[in-house]
């Protein structure tokens, strides 16, 4: 190495040079060992960043933070800088004076005896400052000594060689093996390069890779999913993720390796730690669920070389659900069931569903109407087997375009394939509201075919000119919503929209005044009423003879108007019946005649509905034959009254025997014994009454039964009419409301002066008395049922006695004919 020569002034020539060898020589040693030093320097950083960087990796399968390396790399330089300064630079710009010199060779050779330091002092002094004599000549002899011997010295011989040589071979121990690596693994230092040259974010070449990709609740849709990505899941859903192995090859050409097994770290937003295992799930997949998540989460996935630098990002986020449903009803016109504006348009009839069935008549619009918790970007409605969809559920989440919407329509039998009809965008921008919260869907229940209407139904004048979908009576609603997070119900909301056809009228309906039987020109009386739930178009009667099959009609006598919801059978506000006159129908003795009240409702959408009351049958007879079995329900009913009117003489012959008892007394057991015979007469005695009360009621019914019997068959005289009318109704009318009432008051009143243990004496007066005249009103009212009676044998008689004559003339006249037919007979023989 060439070196500046540095003279000093005075000094001879040849020690001159032996101190420029020995400068040269330290300049050339400090150079040396300077760069020894150095190289050791930065062979020991390389390995140690070298060695670092794989322990972590080992360790985590990580790349170290781009931080911490760049941190590495500038305490690296730095450290690089200030041992080039410190060993080299610092070192050669230090100033090796003469005298600094020759102490080191004087040091190193005894032999010069100081002679070469006081050769060098005489030089450093300066000219003005001259020796004497003497000492000039000593002076000069020692330098010539010291110069003869200067060419003699090894100045290397100075020199420690040790430090030199061990910072030699820390250098080469440390460099050999880069090297090596340098040959053997080239990638090694590329990888090293990448890693603290370029600061790279990922620079080691691995193994295994592992793909996520999130199934999506509830249908399990796949959701691929990146490190550092987040992705929001609804809040108690299980999270399941797939990990799969590429199937391609590495970087170097090698084939992806499946590791043994998988596994992942997770940090919940509450600061838990936990380390789940992946489950294999194929070849090249595993399986990771996570039960019910309920808080947010970072997740690190492990496997083999690989794990993820940056989490997955786990956010926990509520599932869009219906909050509430409202149905805006347009129910068919004939109905009535709508308000109408100023202008006579309908209303629409707004429900608020409080439980998830609606219930509406068939043939109705409705604007199901559903609002969610939070703004929602797509929706999927079931319709029974059909499916509305509006927006696109897209697996990756991407943007799809929300205004659009289809309908696929499917068979009965056909769950998953169908028709897929694209809706109009018009109609699709309107299913959702402006603010994202709520779902509109106009639905048209009825027993057509579901399909798109684009401007309603051709044949519903009450029904707006708008876009619909038409749907069966019975649809089952399925709602699911995805918010615009890509977050999707956990569960459709259920709903059952049930569409139900309007009923037959409800016919309830009774004869009156009439029997099995009836003659020719009798009048059937009807009572009874009819119910719809929208109105009543129409009620007539119907009726047929014998055996025929067809039902013939005859009107009401007062019909029907304004469809009326509820309906009387009555001819004028006096007269609860209405009557079918069989003197128009052109009966004959012994046909069957059967009649019917027939109502039709006003529903002209799926009907109208015809309903029939219960079939009365008649047997048309002869006036005689009714008024045969009339007598004979006469005779039965005098026969009841009269045991009736025997126990109620028994009640009074009772009540006087224990008035007596009652009026005696007496003390001690047998006084309680006789007070409590007394209690059970009375006792008795209300029952009786009572009872007796009940059915001579049920008398006075059946006599003016046969009264309109009589009338409604036009075999009656006015005569015969008032004779029962006032002979007997009236005074089993009267025993009806007065005499059995006041007699039960009387009795009434003397079991609580028996209960109370007071005098029963006027009680027992009291109740003989309204017994007295109880009897004597049923006596009077027996008498009449017996003359009536007599009326009617003797008229039975009388019919029977011409019945007689009648039937020997026919037996007269038969045997003249026969007599004729014999004697010409005769003749011709």
């Amino acid at each position: 190495m060439a070196t500046a020569t540095r003279h000093e002034p005075g000094l001879r020539p040849e020690l001159d040079r032996l101190l420029d060898r020995l400068r040269s020589r330290i300049r050339s040693y400090v150079v040396l060992e300077g760069m020894a030093i150095f190289i050791a320097l930065l062979a020991g950083l390389f390995w140690l960043t070298f060695l670092l960087d794989l322990a972590y990796f080992r360790l985590t399968n990580l790349e170290l933070p781009v931080a911490v390396r760049a941190t590495a790399v500038t305490l690296a330089v730095a450290v690089s800088v200030f041992a080039g300064l410190a060993y080299i630079a610092l070192r050669l710009m230090r100033r090796l004076r003469a005298r600094a010199l020759a102490l080191v060779l004087e040091r190193r050779f005894p032999e010069l005896n100081d002679r070469l330091i006081l050769a060098v002092e005489r030089a450093e002094r300066a000219a003005g400052d001259p020796a004497g004599p003497l000492e000039e000549v000593m002076l000069s002899r020692t330098i010539d000594d010291v110069a003869a011997a200067a060419d003699r010295i090894d100045v290397a011989d100075v020199f420690d060689r040790k430090p030199l040589r061990r910072a030699t071979l820390i250098a080469a121990a440390l460099l050999a093996p880069i090297l090596v690596l340098i040959v053997a693994q080239p990638r090694a230092l590329a990888t090293w390069w990448n890693a603290y040259g370029r600061l790279e974010e990922s620079y080691h070449t691995r193994l295994t890779s592992l793909h996520m990709t999130v199934l999506a609740p509830p249908d399990d849709r796949p959701r691929s999913l990146e490190p550092g990505q987040v992705y929001k899941h609804p809040r108690g859903a299980d999270l399941t993720v797939l990990l799969d192995v590429p199937e391609g090859e590495r970087p170097d050409g090698t084939p992806w390796i499946v590791p043994e097994s998988v596994y992942a770290r997770r940090r919940t937003d509450s600061g838990a730690r936990q380390t789940l295992p992946a489950i294999k799930a194929g070849d090249r997949r595993f399986r990771l669920t996570i039960e019910e998540v309920r808080e947010g989460m970072d997740l690190w996935v492990t496997g083999g070389d690989s794990t993820n630098r940056s989490p997955y990002r786990i956010e926990v986020v509520d599932p869009p659900r219906v909050e509430r449903v409202e149905i805006d009803n347009l129910y068919p016109a004939y109905t009535r069931l709508n308000e109408r504006d100023r202008d006579g348009k309908a209303i629409p009839d707004r429900v608020v569903l409080a439980g998830p069935i609606a219930t509406v008549p068939a043939g109705t619009l409705v604007q199901f109407r559903a609002t969610s918790n939070k703004r929602i970007r797509n929706a999927r409605i079931r319709l029974g087997q059909h499916e509305l969809m509006i927006g696109e559920f897209d697996a990756e989440g991407g943007i799809g375009d929300v205004r659009k919407a289809s309908l696929t329509l499917r068979g009965d039998n056909d769950d998953v394939s169908g028709e897929r009809v694209a809706l109009p965008e018009a109609f699709a921008a309107a299913l959702i509201s402006t603010d994202r919260r709520t779902l509109t869907v106009p639905l048209l229940l009825g027993d057509a075919p579901a399909e798109f209407l684009t401007a309603g139904p051709a044949d519903r004048a009450d029904l707006p000119k708008r876009p619909m979908i038409a749907v069966p009576l019975q649809t089952p609603i399925r709602v699911t919503f995805e918010d615009r997070d890509y977050v999707a119900s956990l569960e459709p909301s259920r709903f059952d929209l049930r569409g139900t056809v309007d009923e037959p009228p409800e016919i309830k309906t009774a004869l009156r005044g009439v029997s099995d039987m009836i003659t020719r020109t009798a009048v059937v009386p009807i009572k009874g009423g009819i119910e719809d739930d929208h109105g009543i178009a129409s009620v007539n009667f119907e009726y047929k003879l014998d055996d025929a099959e067809e039902w013939q009609s005859r009107p009401l006598s007062n019909a029907p108007t304004g469809l009326p919801k509820i309906f009387a059978l009555q001819r004028d506000p006096e007269t609860a019946v209405e009557w079918l006159d069989t003197a128009t129908l052109g009966l004959k003795l012994g046909q069957t005649l059967t009649v019917a009240i027939a109502a039709a409702d006003a529903d002209n959408l799926t009907g109208p509905h015809v309903a029939q009351s219960d079939k009365y049958v008649f047997r048309i007879v002869t006036s005689e034959e009714l008024l045969t079995a009339l007598y004979n329900q006469e005779i039965n009913l005098r026969k009841q009254f009269e045991q009736f009117l025997g126990e109620m003489r028994e009640v009074r012959r009772d009540l006087v025997d224990h008035s007596a008892r009652a009026a005696s007394g007496g003390d001690g057991a047998a006084g309680e014994r006789e007070w409590n015979a007394v209690r059970s007469s009375a006792d008795r005695a209300f029952a009786e009454t009572r009872q007796n009360a009940s059915e001579v009621r049920s008398v006075e019914s059946a006599f003016g039964g046969i009264l309109e019997q009589l009338v409604n068959n036009r075999v009656h005289t006015e005569k015969q009419l008032d004779r029962i009318r006032v002979g007997i109704l009236d005074p089993l009318h009267r025993l009806s409301d007065e005499r059995f009432p006041k007699l039960d008051r009387a009795i009434g009143e003397l079991s609580l002066q028996i209960a109370d243990r007071r005098d029963p004496a006027r009680g027992f007066t009291t109740s003989v008395a309204a017994a007295d005249e109880l009897i004597a009103e049923m006596e009077a009212a027996l008498k009449e049922m017996q003359d009536l009676a007599e009326f009617h044998e003797a008229i039975q008689e009388l019919s029977q006695i011409l019945e007689d004559e009648t039937n020997l003339l026919d037996k007269t006249k038969e045997e003249q004919k026969r007599s004729v037919i014999d004697s010409l007979g005769d003749l011709l023989e």
